[in-house]
């Protein structure tokens, strides 16, 4: 790995928490919920990909917002 990039890699301290690098995907919409906010195969493709990292609580943008931290969320997906 070139020098340019073993910052990025490098674990960051926030708070209490620390991640293990420096990768980090904001809270956001993926736009692939069905017209009525229900999930979609697209969805779960998404998300597929998406969980493998570390998904954490504290990421939502308000209480009600989806969860996927916990194999509790996963049945009604």
């Amino acid at each position: 790995m070139s020098a340019g990039f073993r910052r990025l890699f490098s674990p960051l301290h926030v708070g209490g928490v620390t991640f293990r690098n420096r990768l980090v995907m904001p809270p956001l919409s993926s736009g692939t919920a069905g017209t009525g906010g229900e999930v979609t195969d697209k969805m779960l493709r998404f998300y597929d990909r998406v969980e493998p990292g570390v998904v954490y609580p504290f990421g939502r943008l308000f209480e009600r917002s989806m969860g996927i931290w916990s194999e509790t969320h996963r049945p009604r997906l």
